[in-house]
């Protein structure tokens, strides 16, 4: 049987993807490209054209983002949060105070932010949302709860029973520790998964101030 020939390479051994296919990559960034804004968080956009386009398209970066202070976090806040009811009643809070922020279109006052603070998410108790469970008390709480959300905020809340639990500071502190001592120094940094930014806003301040942070949440 002869023998077959090699499958052909995807581009000539002498060129790189770049130019073979040039429109791909006229906008990439260099991988040698300083950051310009170390230690500061930043939002990028992109246009609905760029979201339905099928080749990789780079961000464009907002301009009217302003690099903020790091907070001084403030573990009294989150002290009391030990009991289901506690957590509840914080939660129910927090989401009022988010609508009524939103309503008046501004930004919080420490106040407000301490209240935002202190949600700690709907993982671990699913009686939150049981409208028809044996416990009155809980029952009372469901009811007080699905008003204040939208229908897919609502069932997105209900379905994260599961899977969204609540880390106290000292476990977070922890794991920043941890990678300290594995040599993290600062660099670039994904939470993919920021819930209310606890672990992000536990992160020590030296450490924040030499990295690049991206935080995402559904």
């Amino acid at each position: 049987m002869a023998p077959q020939a090699a499958a052909a390479p995807l581009w000539p051994h002498h060129q790189g993807p770049e130019q073979v296919y040039p429109d791909l990559f006229a906008d990439a960034p260099s991988a040698t490209e300083p950051d310009p804004n170390p230690g500061t968080v930043t939002c990028e956009t992109t246009s609905s054209e760029s979201v339905r386009a099928w080749r990789p398209t780079r961000l464009a970066r907002a301009t009217t983002v302003q690099p903020q202070p790091w907070p001084e976090w403030d573990d009294d806040a989150l002290a009391d949060l030990v009991s289901p009811v506690g957590k509840f009643a914080a939660n129910i809070l927090a989401l009022k105070t988010l609508q009524s922020l939103r309503q008046k279109q501004r930004a919080a006052t420490t106040d407000e932010s301490r209240k935002l603070l202190r949600f700690t998410d709907w993982g671990g108790i699913p009686a939150r949302f049981n409208l028809e469970g044996a416990n009155p008390a809980w029952v009372e709480r469901a009811r007080l709860l699905q008003p204040l959300l939208s229908e897919p905020d609502y069932e997105a809340a209900r379905a994260s029973v599961n899977n969204a639990h609540y880390t106290p500071p000292s476990v977070i502190r922890w794991v920043w520790s941890a990678l300290q001592t594995m040599g993290f120094e600062g660099g670039r940094v994904l939470e993919p998964r920021a819930g209310i930014g606890h672990f992000i806003g536990c992160m020590p301040e030296a450490l924040a101030q030499r990295s690049r942070i991206t935080a995402v949440e559904i």
